[in-house]
């Protein structure tokens, strides 16, 4: 093959990943701007973009696999990263889920209760394009990029925070950008329709500067730049009143960054830094309990809530009798038990759970023989989420599909531990940016904090949550790992 080829090709080959990391950035600044990308005409347009990207990945690494070795520094990749062991890695754990997924999305129960095909594709896409942009981005991925994203996360973050307090003071909430909100009693959602979404979104951002100021190399001067986006995100965040955001924030990040996060620090400061944290929650949690804000109003009138907090010694049989008849989620969660119960091993089918709500919303201890009603009947006549997408996994997709899944998660929440280790080594000169260190411990953090927060609510049934946390992921996963062309690492530094 002559060089003008060889030049030519690789050419293509930066031209086409230029292209598909173009069509991620749109992923993550467009996807929470389009109401969540949740409607699925929203969701069309957004996912476009994330094919379009696997496609250019594809195509320009093919291109660029043609050039000969000793022209590839001319290439699109002479900065790209060597993600080949670390994609075929989480591809084994991860690709068993999907498959598993595509099977069951095409083979009912019965033949009296057939899968309705639009559903188990939609629920099959929402597992599947996180995955291609991930492996999209370890194909095109530099650390230049990488970092970039990372900006565009925190920096879109922080315009929406900015938008919806705005909004919020000049329309009391009452558009989501040019459409009516839903009644939610003056809590912010722009851009998506509900509050809780909002807050899951902001989330990720606040983990990500969370990271940031828990990076051994960020000094002072970042961790003085970090009040910044800060200073939007917070109350924007309080407006929404989400306790499930509240909750995940408490109980994900907090015990992740005072354990994980702490790692690489001093001493002194793995055992200073956990007692004012939990010193400024204990007080955080109080004042919110006992001061009068819209916050403590939301807890109260929430018949659980309300009851746990007013309660001296709160009792578990009244505790579990509230939770499963009187609060919405424990309605709810119990109705996708009972259809779980129906297929305990493959579950009922992707995408399936609002098909068959009807059937199983009411509880089994009625009888028509003795004209005993349910104690608890069907009042909503229907449901799209069970708001628990751990719940809904499982009655969806069974035990099989839940531990495949657990499988491939698992994976990489340990590949995200292994680059934090990578990049607390002192002996890397390329891990002075603090970026690169913080970048593994975000995407853990969000983690952690998505656990949490999907044992009640569904916000990963929401593409662009969906969508931003795996690009977060991408990064931490790509931003330890070394340069295909180390003689090039300069030229990515100055990039």
């Amino acid at each position: 093959m002559s060089v003008d080829i060889g030049k030519t090709l690789g050419k293509g080959a930066a031209l086409l990943h230029g292209a598909a990391f173009v069509c991620i950035a749109a992923v993550a600044l467009l996807s929470p701007w389009a109401f969540g990308s949740w409607e699925m005409w929203w969701f069309w347009p957004v996912a476009a973009l994330v094919f379009a990207g696997a496609f250019f990945a594809g195509g320009g690494t093919l291109l660029h696999s043609m050039v000969p070795t000793h022209l590839r520094t001319e290439g699109s990749s002479r900065r790209r990263l060597r993600s080949d062991s670390r994609m075929i890695f989480l591809l084994a754990f991860v690709v068993p889920f999907l498959l598993y997924a595509a099977w069951r999305g095409g083979h009912s129960l019965a033949p009296d209760l057939p899968i309705v095909r639009m559903e188990a594709e939609r629920s099959l896409l929402l597992f599947a394009t996180p995955v291609l942009l991930v492996l999209s981005l370890f194909l095109v991925g530099t650390r230049s990029r990488v970092r970039l994203l990372f900006l565009l996360l925190i920096a879109n973050a922080a315009l929406i925070a900015i938008t919806a307090i705005v909004n919020h003071l000049i329309t009391g909430s009452t558009l989501v950008l040019w459409a009516p909100a839903y009644k939610y009693r003056g809590r912010t959602s722009l851009p998506f329709f509900c509050p809780n979404h909002r807050a899951a979104y902001l989330n990720i951002a606040l983990c990500g500067l969370l990271a940031l100021w828990f990076s051994p190399r960020s000094g002072r001067k970042l961790r003085l730049w970090l009040l910044l986006p800060v200073v939007p995100m917070l109350p924007a965040w309080f407006l929404t009143l989400s306790r499930g955001g509240t909750a995940s924030l408490l109980l994900g990040a907090l015990p992740v960054a005072l354990t994980v996060g702490l790692r690489g620090h001093s001493l002194r400061l793995r055992l200073l830094v956990p007692v004012i944290a939990v010193g400024i929650a204990i007080v955080s949690v109080w004042t919110l309990i006992k001061v009068e804000n819209p916050m403590r109003e939301r807890f109260e009138t929430n018949p659980l809530t309300g009851y746990l907090i007013k309660a001296e010694k709160p009792e578990w049989e009244t505790t579990k009798k509230i939770f499963m008849t009187k609060f919405d989620r424990g309605f709810y969660i119990g109705s996708a038990i009972r259809a779980w119960r129906s297929s305990p091993r493959i579950g009922i089918g992707p995408g399936q759970h609002a098909i068959r709500w009807p059937e199983f919303a009411a509880s089994d201890d009625g009888d028509r023989a003795t004209g005993r009603w349910p104690s608890l009947t069907n009042h909503y006549y229907y449901l799209y989420e069970v708001h628990s997408d751990w719940t809904q996994l499982l009655e969806e997709y069974g035990l099989v599909g839940l531990l495949l899944f657990l499988l491939g998660m698992g994976s990489v929440v340990a590949s995200l531990y292994r680059s934090q280790t990578v990049a607390l080594d002192e002996t890397r000169r390329d891990q002075s940016d603090p970026f690169g260190r913080a970048l593994p411990l975000a995407a853990l953090l969000s983690l952690a904090v998505f656990a949490v927060h999907s044992l009640g609510d569904f916000s990963l049934q929401i593409p662009a949550i969906t969508w931003s946390l795996a690009i977060l992921t991408g990064c931490g996963l790509l931003s330890t790992l070394p340069l295909r062309n180390p003689d090039a690492e300069d030229d990515d530094a100055a990039a």
